[in-house]
């Protein structure tokens, strides 16, 4: 396996889920010494961590197992190379302003091999919470299905999303030829249910890391609906 190592890498495409009947995995896009990289996770403490701390310009040093396909076209006479890796390893790296001052930041460094024993639970829950409230953002592309997404976010009879499918019948064209069903899915946002929230106490890498400590009632539901 080789390894690939960004050491002053800047993102440039926050990142984008892919929702398949499996799992649910990212890519964001960074580039580092004139080189783009491709970045793809599927462990819900990455995704948590690109989510909050990766947006467009962010500074990370990043480690992880690297894949290098190289190419050309039939049309042409340069070669190109796509260069991708797979996140196990991540820091943020010293910004400074205009006054040469460090600005302070709350990510902390994540090591694969330090959470992959975890259940993390909490950070699924909100990684796929996430995923709904923004299905209509073209930061979510659709794979196969969406099953399993929607199993992990019923909880305590809460469920933030709901859908429903319309399928059409087939019908035929002008001349007589059959039409292909199409498939239309209507997403119903749950009014009791907040949306997520990242500056609530309770979504802090350190609480999510802690099991034992269960989310407040009020960090998900609106005053109404823990009155009922």
């Amino acid at each position: 396996m080789l390894l690939g190592e960004l050491t002053d890498s800047s993102i440039t495409m926050a990142p984008m889920f892919r929702i398949t009947a499996r799992h649910v995995s990212m890519e964001a896009k960074a580039v580092d010494s004139g080189v783009n990289v491709k970045l793809f996770s599927s462990n819900p403490v990455f995704q948590y961590y690109f989510l909050i701390f990766c947006s467009v310009g962010a500074k990370h040093y990043i480690t992880g197992p690297l894949n290098i396909t190289a190419f050309t076209f039939d049309d042409s006479n340069r070669a190109f190379c796509s260069v991708k890796i797979y996140v196990h390893n991540i820091r943020p790296l010293a910004v400074t302003d205009e006054g040469g001052n460090v600005i302070p930041t709350d990510a902390k460094r994540i090591r694969l091999r330090d959470i992959e024993s975890l259940p993390l639970m909490k950070f699924k829950y909100l990684v796929h919470k996430c995923v709904w409230e923004n299905i209509s953002n073209d930061k979510v592309v659709f794979g196969n299905t969406s099953e399993k997404v929607n199993k992990k976010l019923i909880v305590g009879g809460f469920n933030p999303v709901s859908t429903s499918e319309k399928i059409s019948r087939p019908e035929t064209n002008a001349y007589g030829r059959p039409v292909p069903r199409t498939t239309q899915t209507v997403y119903s946002y749950n009014l009791e249910v907040k949306r997520t929230d990242w500056s609530d106490p309770a979504f802090t890498l350190q609480n999510l890391l802690n099991e034992n400590l269960p989310f407040p009632v009020s960090t998900f539901l609106n005053k109404d609906a823990m009155d009922c």
